[in-house]
């Protein structure tokens, strides 16, 4: 009698130890998770896998898996979001059908939580290869409205890869390749992280007929050039994003629909340039961040 007790709470213990062990290691995964954080839902830092469904996020891992190339391949994975192109070669974003191919300015672009849509039209014209971005953070939908200006369908916002010092080149198709260097320093306080790239694509330029009956060639040059930089001390963090998109007159820039004269002018290039400071301070128990954009 004495050996069945000792057997059944040996084992009633074990079964104990078990479930201890599972929970200990489901709780291990589960910090481990939470980890990786989002800052666009409620502008709070929140688990990735754990964000409300409004929330789509693309990690740099999956898309080099599935061969993506560039920022606007990316957005296209996802469902209701177009990429169009326009007459001139501008190129918007659509979520939920809403927009057109003139510009809607409906959308908030973000580098690393710092605005980056054009004060004129409220649209973005540069791309980016995936070399450089750790991850993409979307919202669509209501919940974006928190972003004030623009951000009336959706929010993008675009993470820069801060990991260890590389090169790297990417030949897409014929005359496209980006390439440029991320560079990374640490010493106590102070950490620095830059990212310079170049892409350039001469693109097909096609023969095409304008509506008077003249023969020429299609512009359809895309170019990008940025300096990503983000400095930290301490509680100092200063933020630098310059982008610098350059793209040919593709077809029907004139109101007349004719093929524009070969000047010497035919390109068209777009800067946008943001510098945000910000410093963290504790008031109490709660912290505080002063920014100046």
């Amino acid at each position: 009698m004495f050996k069945k007790s000792f057997l059944a709470l040996a084992l009633n213990f074990c079964t104990v130890y078990a479930q201890d062990i599972e929970m200990q290691d489901n709780f291990d995964d589960f910090m481990q998770v939470m980890e990786e954080t989002t800052e666009l839902a409620n502008k709070n830092k929140i688990g990735a896998d754990h964000a409300p469904g409004i929330i789509n996020i693309l990690k740099y891992d999956d898309l080099k898996r599935m061969g993506v190339n560039n920022l606007y391949e990316a957005l296209e994975l996802l469902p209701n979001v177009e990429v169009v192109v326009n007459q001139s070669g501008t190129r918007n974003i659509i979520f939920r059908g809403i927009g057109g191919v003139d510009g809607s300015g409906k959308i908030k672009v973000m580098i690393d939580s710092i605005e980056q849509n054009s004060a004129a039209s409220g649209i973005v014209h540069f791309n980016l290869p995936i070399d450089i971005i750790q991850r993409i953070e979307i919202i669509r939908g209501p919940a974006s409205a928190m972003y004030g200006e623009y951000a009336f369908t959706g929010v993008i916002n675009i993470i820069t890869k801060d990991d260890a010092n590389h090169l790297y080149a990417r030949y897409i198709s014929d005359n496209v390749s980006s390439s440029g260097t991320i560079v990374n320093y640490k010493d106590n306080d102070f950490s620095i992280n830059t990212i310079f790239n170049y892409s350039y694509g001469d693109g097909y330029e096609p023969i095409a007929i304008d509506s008077r009956g003249v023969t020429g060639k299609v512009e359809t040059l895309r170019g990008d050039k940025s300096l990503l930089s983000k400095i930290k001390y301490k509680n100092l963090k200063l933020n630098i994003a310059l982008n610098e998109a350059e793209k040919g007159e593709m077809w029907g820039i004139s109101s007349s629909g004719a093929l524009p004269d070969n000047d010497g002018n035919e390109n068209f290039i777009y800067d946008y340039r943001t510098v945000e400071l910000s410093y963290k301070f504790n008031i109490s128990d709660k912290s505080y961040i002063l920014m100046l954009r």
